[in-house]
């Protein structure tokens, strides 16, 4: 049977009095019958003055618990394609940036676990970039950023793009070694050293780093190169991160013999 207003404040009274256990409030284990025929409990009657912060604070937890339902998984990304053995530029990227990491005895996990925020193997561009700052990796901003968009993953709940490091090694297994570009470039760096000493040619432009124009110019100089040829060289060759060449580490690279610092 359902009570009405007076029925149900006549058995509140009632159950005030049964026990002096309960100070005047109804035991955690009693019920009654609410005007709708369901069974209440004390909770449900709570009045929300006396507890002012428990409608802010459910909210909350109910927001946090929609935005950590479901965690994303493989299906929630577009997936890179792997990359092609006539991805020259950006295969070359890859291997100077695994180059770089190796000679500091680092690897893509541990050069940029400090900015995976979220604790998921994965870093966003920005932390790519700040990561290959920060321990001094020999590419520069634009091939850091185009080799993050062809394997960062594109989220479809929305996320911005990541990069996974189980991606990124695994088209590091895709590069053959040794790269056969790279002979040829250090070729084509000692056979313009022979004509004419790189080392003072450089040296004679007073900065210890040159634009890629000046690297092209001065490797042109006796016989210039095709575009196919530069734009096989280019991406072979160590950058800082603003795209400047710093071009005693090129010469070493190449096996030129340079003045002691």
């Amino acid at each position: 049977s359902s009570f009405g207003g007076t029925g149900m404040l006549a058995q509140l009274l009632d159950y005030s009095t049964m026990s002096p256990k309960t100070n005047g409030r109804m035991s955690p284990h009693m019920t009654m019958q609410g005007m709708n025929g369901h069974t209440m409990y004390p909770d449900h009657m709570m009045s929300p003055a006396s507890h002012p912060d428990w409608h802010h604070s459910s909210a909350g937890m109910l927001q946090q618990m929609r935005q950590t339902s479901r965690p994303e998984t493989s299906r929630d990304h577009h997936i890179p394609a792997q990359m092609h053995r006539d991805e020259l530029p950006l295969l070359a990227c890859l291997h100077r940036l695994n180059r770089g990491l190796n000679a500091k005895g680092l690897t893509f996990s541990s050069a940029f676990v400090l900015y995976d925020k979220d604790m998921e193997r994965a870093v966003m561009v920005e932390g790519m970039v700040a990561a290959c700052q920060q321990h001094g990796m020999p590419l520069s901003r634009q091939e850091i950023e185009s080799l993050f968009a062809r394997l960062a993953r594109c989220s479809t709940s929305g996320r911005p793009p990541r990069i996974f490091f189980e991606d990124l090694d695994a088209s590091l297994q895709r590069i053959p070694e040794p790269v056969p570009e790279i002979q040829w470039a250090k070729d084509l760096v000692r056979a313009v050293d022979k004509i004419t000493p790189l080392e003072n040619v450089f040296s004679s432009l007073g900065r210890e780093s040159v634009h890629a124009a000046d690297l092209q110019g001065v490797l042109s100089k006796h016989a210039p190169l095709s575009d196919t040829q530069w734009a096989s060289l280019l991406p072979l060759v160590d950058k800082h991160l603003d795209g400047t060449i710093p071009w005693k580490t090129l010469l070493q690279w190449a096996g030129v013999q340079t003045s002691p610092p």
